[in-house]
């Protein structure tokens, strides 16, 4: 279903590019990280996994590709259903059981001491202003809703599921 999410992005790309910019991360000065590159392993294959959480994460959002140090290539944008979709599909890393994160484990990588993003940048090198990432939590007064998260800041919102979003991968878990 990949390509559904590839023809989604051509249709809805012109009104994105608009918004893209380059992201430059400031954090607070002495202010300790909550999600420092040493909480994780980096396996080398363009997954890392938290020693916190046991959660393993796909460095780049769906549609880029992992170069060793950046995430190249145009992240695919889609609505929830495809998302759903193309997490289940992807076989990456020598693994197929890849699924959208909840939201709670979307949370877990939140840097808060951090902005645009807030996210350890050095492990998922965002280089663009992302409009936010699925999670598979629907919320719970609005079936038609899903929880978003905007690493620009951190903040999460509702949003309708036929909207298009950006997809971070994970597997696994403790």
């Amino acid at each position: 279903m990949m390509g559904k999410s590839l023809l989604m992005l051509a249709l809805v790309w012109p009104m994105l590019a608009n918004a893209a910019d380059t992201m430059t991360q400031s954090c607070l000065d002495g202010v300790t990280l909550i999600n420092p590159t040493s909480s994780f392993t980096d396996n080398g294959n363009g997954s890392v996994t938290s020693k916190v959480t046991g959660l393993t994460w796909r460095q780049c959002p769906l549609g880029q590709t992992w170069s060793g140090s950046a995430c190249t290539g145009d992240a695919s944008y889609g609505n929830w259903e495809s998302a759903l979709e193309d997490a289940e599909a992807l076989s990456f890393a020598g693994y197929s059981d890849w699924r959208l994160p909840n939201i709670n484990e979307l949370r877990s990588l939140v840097e808060r001491a951090c902005a645009t993003p807030s996210i350890n940048a050095s492990l998922f090198p965002l280089t663009y202003s992302a409009t936010g990432f699925w999670s598979s939590t629907s919320s719970f007064s609005d079936a038609g809703q899903v929880r978003v998260l905007d690493f620009t800041a951190g903040a999460e919102s509702l949003v309708g599921k036929s909207e298009y979003k950006v997809v971070y991968v994970v597997r696994g878990g403790n």
